[in-house]
């Protein structure tokens, strides 16, 4: 964040009505610089919200608080997990690979060998200022290969995390932490501030975009399986009427539909009626309608069929 820039910052405040998300355009300094999950001292009127300001005389420098250790800095997997869970969002629903693959990173860590007086270690970059640079086609960007001051989170096996602030850090050319899983290091078995990262054992980006891409499928595919399953008996019903009369959606095929989130029953119902389309024998259609309405993916006098 340089001098001159602005930037967006969310905060969760509750005014009387529940926890809700505001945003505010503030110009970044080095005394402005805050971590997801973080408290701030706001200042904000109930009738417009996003107009909060900041106190930020009441705001440690950065160095300050890596010097606290302050948990959003030495654990920022779990910040934003608490910010997550603080929002509402439901345990199943918050971004769990990345936390997984840096479990991995440290379970390796902790059978690699070290050098003598160094120990295997897995920082995260829990925040980095970057450098902003003019862009003539995108206008302002971030490079985050120049010496930028950072705050690392040091991650040594049997040892609890603890923040360091880094007034020069770089991130060697195309080489970046995008999936979460940390990067790999030695720490001095003396000096705890004395960190080396392994940049040749830290994955290629293309790499790690692959993996990402495979996780995200992967969990895609694990959140539609509900329905996919239930898609399929339903197409399996309709194979079975060519030669006999119509098979029950299963007793339980409804109940489990209505457990399921608000926004997976949307989804069940838009493939539902994306599969009506193709549907043109009206006893099969009206045979499938009756299908969905069963199983409680589609109400009676549905518009859009």
């Amino acid at each position: 964040m340089g001098a001159g820039s602005h930037g967006t910052v969310r905060i969760l405040v509750d005014t009387g009505s529940g926890p809700s998300v505001v945003a505010g355009k503030f110009r970044f300094k080095e005394q402005h610089w805050l971590v997801p999950g973080m408290d701030v001292t706001v200042t904000i009127d109930p009738a417009a919200p996003d107009k909060f300001e900041i106190d930020w005389d009441a705001v440690a420098s950065m160095e300050d608080r890596a010097a606290a250790n302050d948990p959003t800095l030495a654990d920022p997997h779990g910040a934003r997990r608490r910010v997550a869970q603080a929002r509402g969002v439901a345990e199943a629903d918050v971004d769990t690979t990345r936390a997984d693959r840096f479990e991995q990173s440290m379970q390796k860590a902790a059978q690699a060998p070290a050098p003598e007086g160094k120990v295997r270690a897995v920082v995260l970059v829990a925040t980095i200022r970057g450098q902003f640079w003019t862009n003539q086609h995108t206008g302002h960007s971030v490079n985050f290969e120049q010496n930028s001051a950072a705050v690392l989170a040091v991650n040594v096996p049997g040892r609890d995390p603890y923040a360091l602030f880094v007034h020069k850090f770089r991130f060697p050319r195309l080489q970046h932490d995008l999936s979460g899983a940390g990067l790999p290091a030695l720490v001095s078995a003396g000096d705890p501030n004395d960190v080396e990262i392994l940049w040749d054992e830290v994955p290629s980006a293309a790499s790690q975009i692959e993996t990402r891409m495979a996780d995200s499928i992967a969990g895609a595919e694990a959140r539609n399986r509900p329905v996919a399953d239930m898609q399929k008996q339903i197409m399996d019903a309709v194979g079975q009427a060519e030669t006999g009369p119509p098979a029950a959606i299963p007793a339980a095929g409804g109940a489990a539909l209505g457990a399921m989130a608000p926004q997976m029953r949307q989804m069940a119902a838009d493939n539902a009626r994306r599969t009506l389309k193709y549907i043109q024998d009206p006893a099969q259609r009206k045979m499938l309608i009756a299908q969905y309405r069963a199983a409680g993916i589609l109400e009676e006098g549905d518009e859009g069929l």
